[in-house]
């Protein structure tokens, strides 16, 4: 039985690691993955100061070291209208083909001049901190005194965080090396956190919020003032509890001297921007909202009142959604496949999608942290193997035949992996950081004595 998984993210190998432990000795996996690099969001997402979390990649590499695993980094998938290997073609010579691509953009605002110079989706951001080769160019203006972060999630606090931080903190991880050059010349003095519910509502774990315990030289600020502990509503539950004693704590603390403001705006939406006479994003105009406090969640009521903050660098992290591919189905309102309770796809006539199946974000929407992914993916692998064999495959001849042809020039196999980890970890090491990334698929194909791009119809 041959395996097809696209994307090389934790879903991707969470499933390669059921499927290789519980699949007959026949079946083989291979992975197919856009950039060069494995691990995904893990190397691609996770904030660099959360070594902890980025240890789960040693399990992956377990995986990857398999004899009937392989790896083909550097490979396109085609996306709609664009160029790059169709699931069509992975159908002809996978017995089975799962799509574990994520979801790969962010949600806008909706705002006019959302996209002024110097705004960015937070998916953007992070992935240019993190090295990311999609987002090596985008050169975010840090030389500024005022900066805004819209959303209550994670993605967020981590954004404020890497702002927050000086370069000397930061310098010690695996961030990329234009960030740190872009933070060690950063001029940000105030960061505004926008969040449209109150403090009760945010979506934070708790040892995210409890990470700004760390920063003792930055003043929090918190608006409206917080409501009390004692007066929780009914939907409250430990995780919010928890936030709101280190929100308290955090406003109790008064720093004379601070490095650094951060205000936490709650019952706030982002109604317009602004810019400057370069088109740069220089301030925020933003609706106060009621809140009224329910059985399950608050219910926000715009009101007419709006204030306007200044704002030099802008970045949204309000919601994610995945992209459409070539040939597959696809929920424009979701922003996921169409799948049925464990992972089959289902097409437009409402039957599934013979040896096609989705797993992760872009199967359930972005929810759950990277350990969620373990449970979808074995759901997923228990679902395939269980399905009866249908169809054709290409004989062994002709699947190698199109590998060495479509994939071989230009992929970068875990082999190659192999060399380039060790050129990041030892150029890491001799600056004391776990890692150097590479950046750039050409930076990364050079490092292996290559100049090829990414494999293209």
């Amino acid at each position: 039985m041959r395996i097809a998984i696209v994307g090389a993210g934790p879903t991707g190998f969470f499933l390669a690691g059921a499927l290789l432990k519980s699949g007959p000795e026949s079946l083989t996996v291979d992975m197919f993955e856009k950039t060069p690099f494995p691990f995904g969001l893990v190397r691609f997402g996770v904030a660099p100061d959360h070594p902890k979390i980025k240890s789960v990649t040693k399990g992956f590499q377990k995986t990857m070291d398999h004899p009937r695993f392989r790896f083909w980094g550097n490979t396109t998938l085609a996306e709609q209208g664009g160029a790059g290997v169709t699931v069509e073609e992975l159908q002809k010579h996978y017995d089975r083909v799962v799509l574990t691509v994520g979801c790969q953009d962010d949600r806008k605002l909706g705002i006019p001049f959302e996209d002024s110079t110097n705004s960015f989706s937070a998916t953007r951001f992070v992935g240019w901190y993190n090295g990311h080769p999609d987002d090596e160019h985008l050169n975010p203006n840090l030389k500024v005194s005022h900066a805004t972060i819209v959303g209550a999630g994670n993605v967020a606090i981590d954004v404020v965080r890497f702002l927050a931080s000086t370069h000397e903190r930061m310098g010690m991880t695996d961030a990329s090396d234009h960030s740190l050059a872009s933070l060690r010349d950063s001029s940000i003095e105030e960061i505004d956190v926008l969040v449209r519910r109150g403090a009760w509502d945010v979506a934070f774990t708790n040892p995210e919020v409890k990470e700004l315990l760390d920063f003792e030289d930055i003043q929090f600020n918190f608006f409206p003032e917080l409501p009390p502990l004692e007066k929780e509503p009914a939907y409250a539950d430990r995780t919010s509890i928890k936030n709101l004693t280190v929100f308290h704590e955090l406003a109790e603390r008064r720093v004379e001297k601070p490095r650094m403001v951060v205000n936490f705006r709650f019952q706030v939406s982002p109604k317009e921007l602004r810019t400057d006479d370069t088109g740069a994003v220089s301030a925020v105009e933003v609706c106060h909202n009621k809140l009224e406090y329910g059985e399950t969640r608050s219910q926000i009521t715009q009101t007419d009142e709006t204030s306007v903050y200044p704002s030099h660098l802008f970045i949204r992290s309000v919601g994610y959604c995945g992209r459409p591919l070539e040939g597959v189905p696809f929920s424009e309102r979701s922003g996921t496949i169409p799948c049925d309770s464990v992972g089959r796809v289902i097409g437009e006539d409402g039957q599934a999608v013979s040896g096609l199946y989705v797993s992760g974000w872009i199967r359930r929407g972005p929810s759950g942290v990277i350990g969620t992914n373990k449970k979808d993916a074995q759901e997923v692998a228990d679902a395939l193997l269980e399905d009866a064999l249908e169809g054709d495959v290409s004989s062994p001849e002709e699947l190698a035949a199109w590998q060495s042809g479509r994939l071989k020039p230009n992929a970068v196999t875990k082999e190659d992996w192999a060399v380039l980890d060790e050129w990041e970890t030892t150029q890491g090491s001799s600056n004391g950081r776990p890692r150097r990334k590479l950046i750039s698929i050409d930076e990364g194909l050079e490092a292996l004595g290559r100049g090829a791009a990414a494999v293209k119809v």
